[in-house]
């Protein structure tokens, strides 16, 4: 009948039924007040629940295995949490005085002289504190890369013949020689296909493969497809006879032609891409090598658009000595899904990603460059831009 009285839409979208046939009226009149509320009514719900000391209040239920809630909780507004962690009530209305640019609560607070000099320093005060809530806001939002040891996980075992692809006519065979016995240390065969700086051609790269991977072989298991993929074209590059297109590293052509010519193979085994410098794991290191840092920026991409043939980036060490033959032995066989490490002296590192604020206090021994100045940002993008226009990537890895 209400329905048939209010034809207007907006009219409509306020009715509630409060009876219903068969069903009780307690149950139904709640449900009515519950559907107003939950449209903006106030509805007043303290006689339901009164007296509240006669009744047991349960929390809401949270989140599984996590103990935490699934809602966002409002932030408190004003700077009363924020200053001194609220421990302080007279730091606490300092703040909402300043916020609120309220001359008097604040000269009542402080206990001095209202005059002019507190009038023209109040806007300032401020904007400073707004700047510093925004900050704080800002130091939960940054992050930075930084790697961590992995300690010593069980020794896996690596199953069936695995490809190493490696650069033609290097003068350092070592790690070539090193990653074979890394292979067949964890119980893997391995089989070395070589290619050249012009070879950095996804047909001519993709006919290489071809019969690398057809290819009779010796011994146990040949004819079988292969296992994994190992390339050691941006760890021992193969010696540039003419420059690259555009003065791209040899490294990043040869390893962009291997993804797409083993996705052309349809090749589903796992691809690691192994390199020297890409990283560096902390002060001691050295400082990471231009080119094989952009094969690390390559493979990220290419863990990305290609997670279900994608093994991982590995950076070796300069020495192929035992240690690090069997750590990277270590890290082709191990089943915890680290894709992104290095192989070290000290140990295997991990990447990780860990909150990092701002520092103001070091702001300034970087003068007008440091993280605070406009200049460096803009600056970072025009090189930016530069120089991915001189590299003309392909679109895609595909």
């Amino acid at each position: 009948m209400a329905h048939d009285t209010f034809s207007e839409p907006a009219a409509q979208a306020g009715l509630v039924g409060a009876l219903r046939q068969d069903r009780s009226e307690s149950e139904t009149f709640l449900a009515a007040l519950a559907q107003l509320y939950v449209r903006g009514v106030e509805v007043d719900w303290a006689p339901m629940f009164g007296p509240v000391e006669s009744r047991r209040l349960v929390d809401l239920p949270t989140y599984a295995f996590q103990h935490q809630t699934l809602w966002l909780n409002p932030l408190t507004q004003g700077f009363t949490a924020t200053a001194g962690d609220g421990a302080d009530p007279l730091d606490a209305s300092f703040w909402e005085a300043v916020e609120a640019e309220d001359l008097e609560a604040l000269t009542g607070v402080l206990e001095v002289d209202g005059e002019a000099p507190f009038r023209s320093v109040l806007p300032a005060l401020t904007a400073w504190r707004r700047q510093r809530q925004e900050r704080s806001e800002l130091d939960r939002w940054r992050y930075r890369t930084t790697w961590k040891p992995l300690g010593k996980a069980a020794p896996g075992r690596l199953t069936g013949t695995w490809l190493v692809v490696a650069g033609a006519g290097t003068p350092d065979e070592a790690w070539v020689d090193g990653a074979v016995r890394a292979l067949e240390q964890g119980g893997a065969r391995a089989r070395v296909l070589r290619v050249g700086a012009r070879d950095a051609d996804r047909d001519t790269l993709r006919e290489l493969l071809g019969h690398a991977l057809t290819e009779p072989g010796e011994g146990e298991g040949q004819g079988e497809p292969v296992a994994g993929v190992l390339s050691l074209l941006a760890c021992v590059p193969a010696v540039a006879d003419a420059p690259t297109a555009e003065d791209v590293p040899t490294g990043v052509l040869l390893t962009l032609a291997l993804v797409q010519a083993l996705g052309d193979e349809r090749v589903d085994a796992p691809l690691w891409v192994a390199t020297r410098g890409g990283v560096s794991v902390g002060a001691s290191d050295r400082t990471a090598d231009a080119d094989a840092a952009a094969v690390w920026g390559l493979g990220r991409v290419a863990a990305l658009e290609l997670p279900q043939r994608w093994g991982g980036l590995v950076d070796l060490p300069e020495t192929a000595d035992t240690r690090a033959v069997a750590r990277l032995t270590q890290v082709l066989a191990a089943s915890a899904g680290e894709d992104q490490v290095a192989v070290r002296g000290s140990g295997v590192f991990a990447r990780r990603l860990e909150r990092a604020s701002l520092d103001v206090s070091s702001a300034g021994e970087w003068g007008g460059w440091g993280p605070r100045s406009r200049s460096l940002p803009v600056m970072w993008r025009i090189v930016t831009r530069w120089r991915v226009s001189s590299m003309r990537f392909p679109r895609t890895l595909r």
